[in-house]
C-alpha cells in the first residue's frame, strides 16, 4: 500500500494516530428515485476524488476558510475556573448536557 500524502503540506501521513479524509456524498431527496447525476465518466472520477490531511492541517484549512473553532485551552480553562469536571458534564454515553 502506498504512503498517504497530505494534501496541503505534503508529507507522508500513514504514521500519524489521526488524519481526515473528505469525500463527497449525493444524498438524494427521493431514495427510491435513481436521477442521472453525472453525464460522463469524467465527472464521475472527478467526484470520487477525495481530500486527505493530517489532523493539524486541516484545521489549518478551516481557519483558512474561516471557520469559527474553539480555542481548546479557553475551554479548558473555562471548565476549570467554574469548577466542572468532564464527568459532571456529560451523560453515561459522553454527550454534553450543558
Amino acid at each position: 500500500m502506498d504512503d498517504l500524502i497530505c494534501a496541503k503540506c505534503g508529507k507522508p501521513i500513514s504514521r500519524d494516530m489521526a488524519y481526515v479524509v473528505v469525500k463527497g456524498s449525493i444524498v438524494l431527496s427521493e431514495p427510491k428515485k435513481r436521477p442521472m447525476v453525472f453525464t460522463c465518466i469524467e465527472q464521475a472520477y472527478n467526484y470520487a476524488q477525495s481530500l486527505v490531511v493530517h489532523d493539524v492541517c486541516w484545521i489549518a484549512i478551516l481557519k483558512e476558510h474561516g471557520v469559527e473553532l474553539y480555542d481548546m485551552n479557553e475551554v479548558a480553562k473555562k471548565y476549570t475556573l467554574t469548577g466542572t469536571s468532564k464527568k459532571e458534564t456529560q451523560d453515561g454515553l459522553g454527550q454534553d448536557k450543558t
